[in-house]
């Protein structure tokens, strides 16, 4: 991954979210400030996409009993109801490119 690259598109992502958590809303700064793949990295096209990036808490991104790694389908959910588009744009490129 091009880190350069990587960093950019990370800051676009915090300023999108007004350096907010996607799930609970709480400011996320400094090295807090967790950028999520929604659709994992093994998907290399996607994996400096903004739109399949999501700025996360430490709590959300990974500690918490719905954390998106401990619960995707928790995550999953929220994305459809706040963002149907994008939702819809993610499972279409899974379904299209996963078999």
């Amino acid at each position: 991954m091009n880190i350069k690259l990587w960093n950019q598109i990370r800051e676009q992502v915090k300023l999108k979210q007004n350096n907010r958590c996607y799930l609970c809303n709480k400011e996320v700064k400094g090295r807090s400030a967790n950028v999520h793949h929604i659709i994992d990295r093994r998907f290399k096209d996607l994996e400096l996409a903004p739109f399949n990036l999501v700025l996360l808490c430490p709590r959300c991104h990974k500690f918490d009993k719905f954390s998106v790694h401990n619960t995707s389908i928790y995550f999953s959910e929220i994305l459809r109801k706040r963002e149907p588009e994008r939702y819809e744009l993610l499972i279409n490129y899974l379904l299209k490119n996963s078999y």
